[in-house]
This record gives C-alpha cells, structure tokens and sequence, in this order.
C-alpha cells in the first residue's frame, strides 16, 4: 500500500538525479524505454526472447549487464527455453518494486514460503509442516525453518541444492495422495516408518493416518482446492477443500505459500540454479535467504544500493 505521493517523489529523483521525470508515470516510461534501449546490452532483455516487463533502474540495469556476460549462450537458451516471467518495475506494488530495483521471476510459480511480513501466525503452521515433511523425507530439520537472513553470494550454490532436494522431496511426499495408501504403506516399511514386524492391517492403518496427515499439511499450504486418492469409498478425485484463511493483525487474510501452484510440483523448478547463481554473483541479493527475518521469498532479487538511497532521501527531502 502507498501512503505517499509518487509523482511528488519522482519530480524530486528528477530533480537530484539530473533526469526531469515531471511525474511517476513519466518516470515509470523513462526506465521502460531505457531497459529496452539495444545500446545497453540488455536490449530489455537478460535471456533471449524473454522480456523484462517494466523495466529497472539503472543501476539495476547495469546489474543485470553483469549477470548476462556471466551466464553462458547456452545457459541463457536453456532457461529461455521454460518462458520465464521476469518482472521489473510494477507500479501495482510498493517498495523496491515501484521503482525498479526488484525482480520477480515467475511469480505464479516461485512461492514466498515463509516469512511475509505480518504473517507470524500462519508462519508458525508452515513451520510445523515444512518440519514435519524433512523429517519423514529425510530425517532431518527443514532448511526453511532455518533460512540465512544474508547470505553471501559465495554461498548461495550449495544453498539453492538444499533448498532443491527439499522441493523434491515435496514431489514425492505429496504424491502419495495420488495414490492407494498401499503404496505409502509399503514405502513406510521398507523406509523403516513402519516396523515390518506389523501385521499388514496395523501397517495400512498407521499409513492412512500419515495420509490423512498430508491431506491436513496440503490444506496448509494451499489455497487452492485440490484432490487425492481416497482409500475411504472416494477414490481417486476426491476433493481436497481449502483452509478458512488465516486473518492477519490488520484484518487482512495472509497468503499461503501455494497460493498458485500445487506442492505436488515443488517450489524450485521453475527458477533454474544457473540464473540464481549469475543474478547474485553479479550482485543482486536473493529473497530466498538475503531479506533478514523475511527471507523465504523464493521468486524475489533486489538490489537496493544506491538507488535506493536516493528514493529514500528524495521522500525525506519533501517531508515523506
């Protein structure tokens, strides 16, 4: 929500910065026309045929310079190829986002999965999820109840494996509900879930209650309905209703994570680790594991140097 005057903010970046944007509108067109300017080596576009939508400021522009020159021709095909949205400036947001000095890639595929600002309550129902998934996946804490709040570039590689191996899990962990609870029966005993000792009803009934349990962790997650394979009479089809929403401190009902897609798909693949690794090389910070307490943005890069400081100290300039 914007609670000051953008067209007054615009005229005073204009002002200092020497660019005479009379308005927001005119300052939101200037940055368009720039990123998409084929002198800059952008050409509004970081990967082939594949547009910025809005554009970036320039010092973000110069970034992203940056993170081309370090991904491979046919790194930049490949992840061309998955028709990524990238998302500059949206005059619809606030912060980083109305100024262009935030990308968001694919964002009806990247979910935030932890930390929104405001939160707290749903947060702490995602934990437990995302807690209990690593355990029975893995047998270990989950990555996202521990995510670093400023990671080093050097440092993000080996994070984005953690954070894959956790998204994969949740491909194979949501799709047993696809499937008749033998399935999951047999992959809980010969994972050691289920002592083999059991006589085979007592195995089925301890893997019913794990499926009824994920069913539970999915109307977590999601906001969307859904279905699964009832062992209970409804077969394959059954609905999967939504949650009532979680309501926020102001009133406002909270995004759950899967707000757009399905856990059944993961969270990672849609953002492809050699873009990562070139966008946070060449310096942008990464919503994953950058953002301090509100790390777990997973669509979301910033790069809030000095252009940032010039937003602020225009807003302070004319009272705002």
């Amino acid at each position: 929500m914007v609670t000051y005057d953008r067209d007054a903010v615009a005229r005073q970046l204009g002002h200092n910065l020497g660019t005479a944007d009379p308005d927001y509108a005119a300052y939101c067109a200037r940055i368009d026309r720039e990123t998409r300017d084929p002198a800059n080596a952008i050409g509004g576009q970081l990967l082939p045929g594949v547009e910025i939508v809005g554009g970036v400021s320039g010092d973000l522009l110069r970034v992203l310079v940056r993170a081309k020159a370090l991904l491979r021709s046919d790194q930049r095909a490949a992840i061309a190829a998955t028709r990524p949205k990238i998302q500059g400036l949206n005059t619809k947001d606030f912060g980083g986002h109305e100024w262009g000095f935030c990308l968001d890639i694919n964002s009806d595929r990247c979910p935030y999965l932890i930390g929104e600002r405001g939160e707290q309550a749903l947060d702490l129902k995602l934990a437990l999820t995302y807690g209990a998934i690593s355990l029975f996946m893995r047998g270990v804490p989950s990555v996202l109840n521990a995510l670093p709040l400023n990671l080093p570039a050097g440092s993000v590689p080996g994070f984005y494996d953690s954070l894959k191996r956790e998204s994969d899990d949740f491909k194979v962990y949501f799709g047993f509900l696809d499937q008749p609870v033998d399935v999951l029966r047999a992959y809980m005993v010969n994972s050691g879930k289920i002592p083999s000792f059991l006589p085979e009803p007592a195995q089925t009934q301890l893997a019913l209650t794990q499926k009824s349990l994920m069913v539970e962790q999915y109307r977590t997650l999601t906001e969307q309905p859904g279905t699964y394979f009832s062992d209970h009479g409804g077969g394959p089809g059954t609905p999967i209703l939504p949650l009532e929403p979680v309501i926020k401190a102001n009133g406002q009902p909270a995004d759950r994570p899967f707000k757009h897609t399905d856990p059944r798909n993961g969270f990672l693949d849609a953002l492809p680790k050699d873009l990562v690794v070139a966008l946070t090389t060449a310096g942008m910070d990464w919503g994953a594991c950058s953002m301090g307490p509100e790390s777990g943005d997973i669509m979301h890069f910033q790069y809030l140097a000095e252009f940032a400081k010039d937003v602020k100290r225009a807003r302070q300039e004319i009272g705002q």
